[in-house]
C-alpha cells in the first residue's frame, strides 16, 4: 500500500479506495500472542513487543517510509490510564545503513515533539530497540483529506465545509512557521480529520529530513517524496528548481490542498505544477468563497516566491481578513445581551467603565470572562491565532467598555499586529490597518495612527479610518 492510499494517523488510517476508518481496521485487527523482544524489523509483526513495553495489535497502513501499528504501551495500561493505545511506526530498515538520515530525522522529530497546537498531531517519542527505529505518536479515528477529496468525486466539499478545514491547516503549518519549522510535505494524505472534525497535520519536516525514502510500489508523483522532500504534485516552482522548501513553500502546497477540497480534483493533474497553467487556475470559479478567501488563495497560487505569503499566519490573516472580524465584533454577542450592552456604550471622561463588572448582570459577566479567556488562548498560537484574538476581546471590550482585561488584550493584539508591518508589502500594510482602524477601541490607541502615519502617510490612514464605522461616543483615550 503506497504511503498516500493510507489514511493516517500520525501516517494512519484506512484507505483512500475503500474509505475504511480507522476504527474499522482496528476492529478487523488480530491479536496474537505477543512476542516480548524483536530487534529486526524483517522479525517486527502484529503480536510483536517493541522495547519491551509497545505491544503491537494491527497494522494500520505501510508507506515509503515504513510501517505503521496500533499498539498498546503497556506502562500506560499497568497504570490504569483509560486510552493506553498509540501509534507505532516501525521505520525501514535501509536508514540504519545511513546514519546521517537517522540523525536528521531524530533532529526533525524533537522538533516536531515541541509543537504542542490542537491542529497537529502529539509525537510522543523518536527511539531505537536494537536495530529497530521507531517512533511513537498519538493514535486518531477519522481519515485522510485525500480519502475525503477523493470519496468528493471531483464535486469538492461545500465551502462551508472546506473552509473550516483551510483555516486549520493554515493555523497548524503557521504555529510551525512561528516556531522556524517548515513542514516540507504539506498534502492531502498528510492531514487528517478526526470523527471529531478536528483537522490534524501529521510528519513535520520527516520526508525533508529522510532523503533516501523511496517511493513505494506502484508510487508516483503524487506520492513519492523526491524535491526536497515535497512530493512533486505539491512543490512550488522554487521547490522544483532546486531550492530548499521555506515556509512560503508550504502556503504554496496548502492552496493546492485547498483547491483540491473546494474543487475535488488537484489544479494541476497530480503532476509538478506548471507556471504557465497558474492563471488558469487562478480563473477557476469557487463558489462560496468570499472575496477575501479568494484573493489570499490566489496570492497564494503564485509562481513567483516574492508574489506569494511570505508564511501561513500572513495566509491566514489575509484568508480571515477584516471583514470578518469586523462583522464579527459589531454583532457582539447574543441579543440576549443586547440591553445590557447598549447601556454601557457610554464611559467616563477618565477611560474607566461606568458601571463595575460587579453590577453587570451575571450572565454578561460570565460572557466577558469567556471571550477573554478565548482571546487569551488564542495569542497563545501566535500569528496563527491573531484574528481570533482579536474577535475575542472586541467580544469582551462590547460587553464592558474601557475594563482593563478587554483594553490590554486588544493593546496586545494590536502591537502585535504592528510589529507583523515594517516587512509587509503595501497591499498587507492596508488590510491590517483597515482592520485596526474598524475596531472600536484600537481605532484611536495612539500606535496605530502613528505608525500608520509613519508607513503609509496622513491622507491614506484618514482614507482608512473613514470606511469604518464611526466609534461609538464616549470613547476617548
Amino acid at each position: 500500500m503506497a504511503s498516500d492510499d493510507v489514511s493516517k494517523a500520525g501516517a494512519l488510517g484506512g484507505s483512500a479506495a475503500d474509505a475504511i476508518s480507522l476504527a474499522t481496521m482496528i476492529r478487523a485487527g488480530t491479536r496474537p500472542e505477543a512476542r516480548e523482544h524483536v530487534d529486526d524489523t524483517t522479525a517486527v509483526d502484529v503480536g510483536s513487543v517493541v522495547r519491551g513495553r509497545f505491544e503491537l495489535e494491527s497494522m494500520i497502513g505501510e508507506g515509503g517510509m515504513g510501517v505503521v501499528y496500533r499498539a498498546v504501551d503497556r506502562l500506560h495500561k499497568e497504570m490504569q490510564d483509560r486510552d493506553p493505545y498509540v501509534a507505532i511506526k516501525i521505520l525501514n530498515a535501509n536508514l540504519t545503513c545511513h546514519p546521517s538520515a537517522l540523525i536528521a530525522l531524530q533532529r526533525e522529530t524533537r522538533k516536531a515533539q515541541l509543537l504542542a497546537h490542537e491542529n497537529i498531531i502529539n509525537v510522543h517519542s523518536f527511539d531505537r530497540d536494537g536495530s529497530l527505529v521507531y517512533m511513537t505518536m498519538e493514535l486518531l479515528d477519522g481519515k485522510s483529506l485525500r480519502s475525503i477529496v477523493a470519496e468528493a468525486e471531483s464535486q469538492g466539499l461545500p465551502a462551508a465545509e472546506a473552509v473550516p478545514m483551510i483555516r486549520s491547516m493554515a493555523k497548524a503549518l503557521a504555529y510551525a512557521h512561528d516556531n522556524d519549522i517548515v513542514h516540507s510535505d504539506f498534502k492531502p494524505a498528510n492531514v487528517f480529520l478526526t470523527c471529531k472534525r478536528q483537522i490534524k497535520v501529521l510528519d513535520f519536516g520527516l520526508a525533508r529530513a529522510n532523503p533516501i525514502a523511496l517511493p513505494a510500489d506502484g508510487g508516483s508523483l503524487l506520492d513519492s517524496p523526491a524535491l526536497g522532500g515535497m512530493t512533486p504534485a505539491y512543490a512550488s516552482p522554487q521547490v522544483q528548481d532546486g531550492e530548499d522548501p521555506t515556509p512560503c513553500d508550504d502556503v504554496f502546497a496548502l492552496a493546492i490542498v485547498a483547491f483540491e477540497l473546494l474543487t475535488g480534483r488537484h489544479p494541476f493533474d497530480y503532476e509538478c505544477p506548471d507556471v504557465a497553467r497558474i492563471p488558469a487556475v487562478k480563473s477557476t470559479p469557487l463558489p462560496g468563497l468570499s472575496r477575501l478567501q479568494r484573493n489570499a488563495l490566489m496570492r497564494a497560487f503564485s509562481a513567483e516566491s516574492s508574489a506569494r505569503q511570505k508564511n501561513a499566519g500572513e495566509f491566514l490573516l489575509e484568508f480571515d481578513g477584516p471583514s470578518k472580524v469586523k462583522r464579527a465584533a459589531l454583532m457582539g454577542t447574543a441579543a440576549v445581551f443586547a440591553v445590557s450592552i447598549v447601556a454601557l456604550w457610554l464611559s467616563t471622561p477618565d477611560g474607566e467603565p461606568t458601571v463595575a463588572f460587579e453590577d453587570l448582570a451575571p450572565e454578561v459577566r460570565a460572557q466577558f470572562d469567556r471571550e477573554v479567556a478565548e482571546g487569551e488562548t488564542a495569542l497563545s498560537f501566535g500569528a496563527a491565532g491573531i484574528n481570533d484574538a482579536l474577535h475575542y476581546f472586541s467580544n469582551a471590550y462590547e460587553l464592558h467598555r474601557n475594563n482593563p482585561r478587554a483594553v490590554r488584550g486588544l493593546e496586545t493584539v494590536g502591537d502585535r499586529f504592528l510589529a507583523m508591518l515594517p516587512d509587509a508589502d503595501a497591499a498587507t500594510r492596508t488590510e491590517v490597518f483597515g482592520l485596526l482602524y474598524c475596531s472600536d477601541y484600537l481605532a484611536s490607541y495612539a500606535p496605530v495612527a502613528a505608525t500608520c502615519t509613519r508607513l503609509l502617510g496622513q491622507a491614506q490612514c484618514a482614507s482608512i479610518a473613514a470606511r469604518c464605522q464611526t466609534p461609538a461616543p464616549g470613547n476617548s483615550r
